[in-house]
């Protein structure tokens, strides 16, 4: 009895499989490649061909291996020029962490509630680990803050704000902890920038004067290594902000799957965190 050919169908389905386990074994490979030291930050990659060749696999289904990896900020693919590894996924945990909160509906409120306990943690751990190049960057981020906070340019008051944030997130030496903090910053400071974009420049200045006290009480604090003060000086500077950004009606209620709030977070860029601190 012949046996029946199979149906394209069945084919098809057998190559997709077999292309996506090929795809999955090129990233975990790259991934560990990365992850270890074995491909050093800005090092370029093989081209494609080699890469098709190395793991007997076709160039599309390399390209669909790099697009991954791409998404979860290890690599950055320049056309023209070829892929380079950033080594950074700060991208793929804001994207991971919008969809979450996204899904679950999470409120506004909420994340600030989870943004604060991580920066107490963090200003506590500061105290202990913060370089006098750290304190420094601290002091710097705050000199810039203040500067900016009386322009016009909202943009460059939020860009300041986040990377003022971020320098004390830094300071504690901790990438997971900084990974998430720095996400968790950008994405309150700016729905709050978006919400308070009308505020004229006196109200800029007088914010800017309520914070500035609790920023340089704060940076006295891991100056002194105290610990104690550091996490009263960041309850403080939490408190004034949760004040601040719960006097906005349109915040209180607010959740991430909110369309008005995806209006904002959609075009948040997660860039390196070096280019922060320019």
């Amino acid at each position: 009895m012949v046996s029946r050919r199979p149906a394209a169908a069945s084919l098809t389905s057998r190559t997709n499989a077999t292309r996506r386990t090929a795809t999955r074994e090129i990233i975990e490979s790259l991934r560990h490649s990365i992850a270890s030291g074995e491909l050093a930050r800005g090092e370029r990659l093989p081209p494609e061909t080699e890469l098709a060749a190395h793991f007997e696999v076709s160039q599309p289904t390399v390209r669909e291996a790099m697009r991954a990896l791409e998404a979860m900020g290890l690599v950055e693919v320049r056309h023209g020029s070829g892929a380079y590894v950033t080594g950074d996924p700060t991208q793929f945990i804001a994207t991971s962490l919008h969809t979450l909160l996204q899904i679950d509906h999470v409120g506004i409120i909420e994340v600030f509630e989870m943004r604060g306990a991580l920066a107490v943690y963090s200003a506590a751990r500061a105290v202990r680990c913060a370089t006098d190049e750290d304190l420094d960057l601290i002091e710097q981020q705050e000199r810039r803050l203040a500067d900016v906070a009386t322009e016009s340019d909202l943009q460059h008051i939020a860009d300041a704000a986040v990377a003022f944030q971020i320098s004390m997130s830094a300071a504690a030496h901790n990438p997971l902890l900084l990974a998430i903090e720095s996400v968790l910053a950008e994405l309150l400071i700016r729905l709050q920038a978006d919400a308070l974009a009308q505020r004229d420049q006196t109200f800029w200045r007088e914010r800017s004067l309520h914070f500035s006290r609790d920023r340089h009480a704060l940076i006295a604090s891991l100056r002194a290594r105290d610990e104690q003060r550091a996490i009263e000086a960041m309850n403080n500077y939490l408190d004034t902000q949760r004040n601040w950004y719960t006097s906005d009606p349109t915040l209180i209620d607010a959740r991430l799957s909110d369309p008005e709030i995806l209006r904002v977070v959609r075009p948040l860029g997660f860039e390196r965190l070096e280019s922060r601190f320019r």
